[in-house]
């Protein structure tokens, strides 16, 4: 019997790109992805209930320990929220931004000092 091997995705944040990668990852069967979201209770709570690999505790240290890989679901506007978390938490994965001001994104991560690789 083969093992498969999970990928924990942590996202911090969400929007309806957030909610369109994991819509995805199920349409695409992958199966082997699991997210965990870290936002507003009730945002955690209709995520849970309608994506299956989709969990959300209340606490971000359990978001993120053991993530493989993070993604940045606030709006450009919000995008302090998630700096503050990642220097907070000393959170050094990979990052998927999903902020729709690309530019103006990663400027911000350059002046926050943010060095993970940024996508």
């Amino acid at each position: 019997m083969i093992s498969t091997i999970k990928m924990k995705i942590s996202v911090i944040g969400s929007s309806k790109d957030t909610e369109f990668f994991i819509l995805r990852s199920l349409h695409l069967k992958k199966e082997d992805f699991n997210f965990s979201v870290f936002d507003s209770r009730e945002s955690q709570n209709r995520l849970r209930k309608t994506y299956s690999n989709v969990e959300t505790p209340w606490n971000i240290e359990d978001v993120i320990n053991g993530a493989d890989i993070l993604i940045n679901g606030y709006s450009f506007k919000n995008i302090d929220n998630f700096f503050e978390i990642i220097k907070n938490n000393k959170i050094n994965l990979p990052i998927i931004d999903m902020s729709v001001f690309k530019e103006e994104s990663l400027k911000s991560f350059a002046s926050n000092q943010i060095s993970n690789s940024v996508l």
